[in-house]
């Protein structure tokens, strides 16, 4: 029997990072969603004062489960005192006329834009940012709902900004690659977009700036690898020291894990998510 072929990393890498195998789509589609709220002469007018930002993250919430690859999240981010209800039913409206009643889903929580083309899905949430916390309307209990703290927003967007981006690029990349290892293996693991959000943000900023240049694919190969065994080395010590108290969520306030077991669970993904790598792609190329 023939043994197949590794696969390129830094190939992978790439569209893993890019939430889809093709970049194009990926900025066309952010660009048009861009393009139809500043279609909306409030709407514009906000953007370019601030109180509107159209931000693509991750995932939706902290403990959401494994994503689609091919999705992308977006947060319509409104600064102020807004009446979240009626906005998202202007936005709905608004997208509506833009894109057309057939290519637009209500979710409780969501607003769908359909794909169609060379778009790409988009959930965008449509939400508010308080003191304390990211606030978005849930339709379904009608009520405002708290789903991610300011405090790791900020720090977050810092951390971002500190690393030219590639902080968010390398969350984007493992929340991909937790997709295709969970498919892959026959254990039941429950990692969550939040905790890999707290376990990259761990990698010392340094880390990222040491393997950056061009934005070349060797640069992201290194970049990557250096984050997937900084991760690892990070979780054996936790559990082989058993000091799970010392580490923190992006917060620095709650604890990153509440026992000595999920620290235990979360490094056997990260040890399956090593073996994926090392059986299926080229680490030198």
């Amino acid at each position: 029997m023939m043994k197949e072929s590794k696969q390129p990393l830094s190939k992978a890498i790439g569209e893993w990072d890019n939430g889809s195998p093709d970049f194009n789509k990926v900025q066309k589609t952010i660009e048009i969603v861009k393009k139809a709220f500043n279609s909306h002469p409030t709407y514009k007018s906000m953007i370019a004062k601030g109180t509107l930002q159209l931000n693509r993250r991750g995932s939706t919430k902290k403990n959401s489960s494994n994503i689609l690859s091919d999705d992308i999240d977006m947060h319509a981010l409104f600064m102020g005192q807004i009446d979240l209800c009626k906005e998202r039913k202007n936005v709905r409206t608004m997208l509506e006329g833009y894109f057309s009643k057939k290519y637009i889903v209500c979710h409780s929580k969501s607003i769908e834009i359909l794909p169609h083309n060379d778009r790409l899905k988009v959930d965008l949430i449509v939400c508010r940012n308080d003191e304390q916390s990211i606030i978005c309307w849930n339709s379904k209990t009608g009520k405002e709902e708290q789903f991610y703290p300011t405090i790791d927003q900020e720090k977050i967007g810092k951390r971002n900004d500190e690393t030219n981006g590639a902080f968010l690029r390398m969350v984007r990349a493992f929340k991909s690659l937790r997709t295709q290892v969970s498919k892959s293996s026959d254990a039941e693991y429950d990692i969550s977009s939040h905790m890999i959000e707290c376990l990259l943000y761990l990698v010392k900023t340094r880390t990222f700036r040491k393997n950056r240049s061009e934005d070349t694919e060797e640069s992201t190969r290194k970049l990557f690898l250096a984050v997937e065994q900084s991760v690892r080395s990070r979780l054996k010590n936790i559990v082989n020291n058993n000091d799970i108290s010392l580490y923190k969520e992006v917060n620095g306030i709650k604890p990153l894990f509440q026992t000595k077991s999920q620290a235990e669970r979360t490094l056997d993904f990260w040890n399956e998510q090593h073996k994926y790598l090392a059986t299926r792609y080229t680490f030198e190329e």
